[in-house]
């Protein structure tokens, strides 16, 4: 990072008394909002009755836990549904770090009273080991059973899974006192899983059409699946994984703004999800993530910003005045490489008349200093998580120089770690001194 250079830039010729110049080498978790209920009326969302269905909310809401919490996590990972040739291990297919981790999911409105005895869990477990016997190179695959349920009495014998990676526990478990544990044999025949899923698997149709090699290789594959098997019961239902997408998203921001915020940018951010979900062929990957996060915060704080932008200019729109093609390029050229932008002027309405003239204007939020100070957290939120590309601050001639100069390495602070087309421009009058470490 180097300090800006000083330089002049005249308007024309008419002005040319009026100068700009550029340069730096001078002076507890709160709980989510409670969101609306979103039905969908859309007919492509008809799998079981459309996404407003509690165990398709399931799956939409535990795929953006998970994409969240693998994009925090630095993984270049892939994320589907719907996962073909899958069996029941197709509600969610995560792949990253060279594994794949295959989920089947069972969720219930009533945790509490709806609890997995023998007979259904063996059931379970045997349509299971149907999938994952059809499915290749297992050796590099993680195979999931994942449910908010619990285990009923009978069912106590199992064992913590130690072996498991990881990514496991950072990246799929949602509640602490949920457990991850592998199958093993039980003396007690009633309860043991392994006998009852070898009896549905000799006792059906399809081994029953097998050679004898190939119902003795199948039969052994049994114990390898069980194995390997992961289960993670107790997990937190849908309604609760607000609550988790929203302690993600706040952890994912440097700028931390107010309830109702976070409250639109979820809402937006769960319609784009499901979108993908009703979308079979469509991958979330690190990029896609963060374009929904991007789209769901200019969305959630466009109208603050468009109110405040339309207060900031109106003035400026107002004098009919337009700037020559060559003094646009000019000054276009001069911003084209810069993060960080401290502009001086005798004449700061022309001067913001210029700058509307040469940059995006629906990528750019221009405040005044006030508006900035007024609304600080939420601008800079919108501005750092949304599609703004430029932060312009107008700051006349009332404006204290020691409150622009903290302002500036306030944010001089923020954009080094920011993305790199995250841009900022302070216009002052020309006698505010020049801003130290305002950096590029």
């Amino acid at each position: 990072m180097l300090p800006l250079q000083s330089c002049h830039i005249y308007i024309f010729p008419s002005f040319a008394d009026t100068c700009w110049r550029r340069d730096t080498d001078s002076e507890s978790d709160e709980e989510p909002p409670p969101a609306k209920r979103q039905r969908t009326t859309d007919p492509q969302t008809n799998r079981t009755g459309g996404a407003h269905d509690g165990g398709q909310q399931f799956e939409i809401k535990l795929a953006a836990v998970i994409g969240l919490r693998g994009m925090k996590r630095g993984d270049d990972f892939e994320l589907a549904t719907n996962v073909k040739d899958a069996g029941n291990f197709d509600d969610l297919f995560y792949t990253a770090n060279g594994r794949r981790y295959f989920l089947q999911l069972k969720h219930t409105e009533n945790p509490d009273t709806t609890h997995l005895q023998p007979k259904d869990l063996v059931e379970l477990l045997h349509k299971c080991f149907e999938s994952y016997y059809e499915i290749e190179d297992k050796d590099k695959s993680e195979f999931i059973i994942y449910t908010n349920k619990r285990l009923g009495r009978m069912l106590s014998s199992h064992e913590r899974n130690d072996t498991a990676d990881n990514t496991v526990e950072s990246v799929f478990k949602t509640s602490k006192k949920g457990e991850i544990f592998n199958f093993t044999r039980d003396n007690n025949k009633k309860i043991d899983v392994y006998s009852g899923v070898e009896k549905l698997v000799k006792g059906s149709k399809q081994f029953g059409d097998l050679s004898i090699s190939e119902q003795n290789n199948k039969f052994s594959m049994i114990t390898e699946f069980l194995e390997k098997l992961i289960m993670v019961i107790g997990q937190k239902g849908q309604l609760k994984l607000d609550k988790v997408i929203y302690k993600e998203i706040k952890k994912g921001n440097e700028i931390k703004v107010g309830r109702e915020v976070y409250g639109q940018v979820i809402r937006y951010f769960k319609m784009r999800l499901e979108i993908w979900w009703r979308n079979k062929n469509e991958k979330m990957t690190p990029e896609t993530l963060r374009n929904w996060l991007q789209e769901a915060k200019t969305k959630a704080c466009a109208s603050v910003v468009r109110s405040l932008f339309k207060s900031c200019t109106k003035t400026v729109r107002g004098t009919g005045m337009r700037f020559s093609n060559d003094e646009v390029s000019r000054l276009q050229t001069e911003l084209s490489d810069k993060r960080a932008v401290h502009l001086r002027s005798d004449a700061l309405t022309l001067c913001s008349i210029l700058l509307l003239d040469c940059l995006d204007t629906p990528k750019c939020i221009f405040v005044t200093f006030e508006s900035l100070q007024s609304n600080k957290n939420m601008l800079l939120h919108a501005w750092l998580g949304g599609h703004w590309e430029w932060l312009t601050v107008f700051c006349d001639s009332t404006v204290r120089h020691s409150d622009i100069s903290d302002t500036c390495l306030e944010i001089s602070a923020i954009i080094q770690c920011a993305l790199s087309d995250k841009r900022v421009i302070i216009l002052t009058a020309n006698t505010v001194q020049e801003i130290k470490d305002f950096f590029l």
